[in-house]
């Protein structure tokens, strides 16, 4: 299962707008060495998804792990959908795809209790790890 990458791609006007997405609109794609996330991001992501219930995704830039049945609960009572993790790569690939159509503002947060947010990759922390490898 994994998203469709037109219905995801961010157009700064519709960007913030309510965005909703059906479960059978996701397919994921497979994870290949070339295209993962990388680390130490990767490990954050790795180890949230060992006690993950559900993941979603807002369409725009925000992609959420719930780690627990109450946390969940409070996403679905935010109308968000939710994506049961079954299976870890399959979770890391799907969680991938979102990040890559995701807009600059993007971030990932493993959330427990429905108010506790864990910055597994906190907004703009990627890219500037990216641009201080790209200098040296």
């Amino acid at each position: 299962m994994g998203v469709d990458a037109d219905r995801f791609n961010p157009d700064p006007v519709t960007c913030f707008e309510e965005f909703k997405f059906n479960q059978e609109d996701v397919r994921p794609m497979k994870t290949t060495d070339e295209l993962t996330f990388k680390k130490p991001f990767l490990d954050k992501i790795d180890a949230a998804l060992n006690d993950a219930v559900s993941i979603t995704f807002d369409g725009c830039h925000k992609i959420y792990i719930a780690l627990d049945a109450k946390t969940h609960d409070g996403f679905v009572r935010y109308d968000y959908d939710m994506i049961p993790v079954e299976d870890k790569t399959d979770a890391i690939d799907l969680l991938l795809q979102w990040w890559n159509v995701s807009c600059d503002l993007r971030f990932i947060n493993a959330v427990s209790n429905d108010d506790t947010f864990h910055g597994l990759i906190p907004q703009s922390e990627y890219d500037k790890e990216q641009e201080n490898t790209d200098e040296n």
